[in-house]
Formats: structure tokens, sequence, C-alpha cells
């Protein structure tokens, strides 16, 4: 189940497994859900649930803000949403430069969360582990 549809999104077939709050699926750690709102509860759970420490702060901070920011452009923000392309060629280049947007920004987001779990104690990380269904 995808998101609070249960569907997968416009450009990718993933659907979720981990449990989040309020019954919200998740299987990304980098994509928190289909819109800001979703990816903030889940942030807000999952931050209480590894009780991140003053030390862990500033790379949680680094994670939560650049999984916004990778929300943000997949919840329909930018080129996918500018009107239908003229052509099947028009199509195919604006999904391209989406889809290379999505991993540039899945990039910069992997680099925030493994500058985060360097920082997790095993208990914590087991925790992760689990709330993403791993």
């Amino acid at each position: 189940m995808g998101g609070e549809t249960g569907r997968p999104c416009k450009m990718c077939s993933m659907r979720s497994a981990g449990m989040g709050p309020m019954g919200m699926r998740t299987l990304d750690p980098l994509m928190l859900g289909r819109h800001p709102g979703m990816a903030e509860q889940t942030l807000t759970f999952l931050k209480g649930q590894l009780a991140i420490t003053p030390e862990q702060e500033s790379a949680w901070k680094g994670y939560a803000e650049a999984a916004l920011t990778l929300t943000n452009q997949h919840g329909g923000t930018g080129a996918m949403t500018q009107g239908q392309p003229d052509s099947a060629l028009a199509m195919a280049e604006t999904r391209t430069r989406f889809a290379t947007q999505m991993v540039e920004q899945r990039n910069l987001t992997l680099t925030a969360f493994k500058s985060l779990w360097a920082l997790l104690t095993d208990e914590q990380k087991a925790k992760t582990n689990h709330f993403f269904g791993r």
C-alpha cells in the first residue's frame, strides 16, 4: 500500500511495508510519504521512537530537511505538474528530467541519512530497521 491511497506514485511502482504513525505504512527511509504532511508526521513519530539525543539533533535535522525536500519534489511540484506535454517526445523528456531531479535529491537525502545512521546507537538502528520493515 503506497501512501494514504494504497496506490503507487505516478513514476514508480513502490509499495510500502513498515508500520508508521496512525497506521501509515512506509518502506523507504528516504521517501517518507506522498505529501509533506504525511512525511512530517512520519518524521515526528520516528524521532520520538528513536529518542534522538542532543548530539544527534544536527544530523536528524539534516535528514529531516532532505527527506521533506524529496517528498515535496516527488509529490507533484515541478516539471510533472506543468500541464500535459504536446507529444510523446516531450513527455519522455519531461519524465526524464523529473527522474533525474529525483535521483539527485535521493542522493542528497541518502547522504543525510548516512550521516544520521553513523550517530545512531545499535538500539536506535534496530528500531529504525523495524520501522522500515527490515
